[in-house]
């Protein structure tokens, strides 16, 4: 029993191994099978899930920031999708305002996200 629940992560690891990928010292944090690197891409084979490898205490706090505006930036995306699907059949004046504005106001929060997730020294690299 014990065998078949070691064999696909070790066919996945293999067939991660063949296509260039690198096993990493480190392991999963979650299920301890060793972690992958892969065109810059560090996630566990067994869970799937992508993982950030940190050193010091300020890396810890940069990458929960940067994974705490990466969802931010998802959202204000959704919403900003959603918006363009009501402009694109909305007739009437005022709401083609209001939806306007409210478009606008996403695309200021979504330049504000993007500045502070290109971090100070880097600020040529964020979306308006």
């Amino acid at each position: 029993m014990q065998e078949r629940e070691k064999g696909p992560p070790v066919r996945r690891m293999a067939e991660l191994i063949k296509s260039g990928a690198t096993m990493l010292s480190e392991n999963c944090p979650d299920c301890k099978v060793p972690l992958f690197r892969l065109k810059g891409e560090v996630f566990c084979p067994n869970c799937g899930r992508r993982v950030l490898l940190v050193r010091s205490e300020e890396e810890v706090a940069g990458a929960a920031a940067t994974v705490a505006l990466t969802g931010v930036e998802e959202t204000i995306m959704a919403r900003i999708t959603g918006l363009n699907e009501r402009l694109r059949t909305e007739t009437d004046p005022e709401e083609l305002q209001r939806l306007g504005s409210l478009l606008s106001m996403w695309l200021d929060i979504l330049g504000k996200v993007r500045s502070l997730k290109a971090g100070p020294g880097r600020t040529g690299t964020a979306a308006p």
